[in-house]
């Protein structure tokens, strides 16, 4: 669930995580992480809307979706109590 929206314009603070999934932060944050990779750090998940600096654990990528868009209304994809649920894909190459 969407428990506060903030570090980015659009970036959710997803609640809710399986504590089997929790990863600390990285001890360095990389300098650029593309937009829409998903990511976890402690039991929050979230997908970075924007091209951005990060230290959170990279497990995917979201596909056909944007959390944030400037010239939607409203801007971001997501609202505080919005319930998300990921689904996977077993992509091999």
């Amino acid at each position: 669930m969407v428990e506060v929206i903030g570090f980015l314009p659009g970036f959710a603070y997803l609640g809710g995580l399986d504590p089997r999934l929790a990863r600390p932060r990285r001890p360095t944050p990389r300098p650029r992480v593309r937009a829409g990779r998903v990511a976890i750090a402690g039991l929050r998940s979230a997908i970075y809307p924007l091209d951005s600096p990060g230290g959170w654990n990279l497990i995917g990528r979201a596909v056909d979706f944007h959390a944030f868009d400037a010239t939607r209304a409203p801007p971001s994809a997501f609202a505080v109590g919005d319930r998300v649920r990921f689904v996977v894909e077993d992509v091999r190459c």
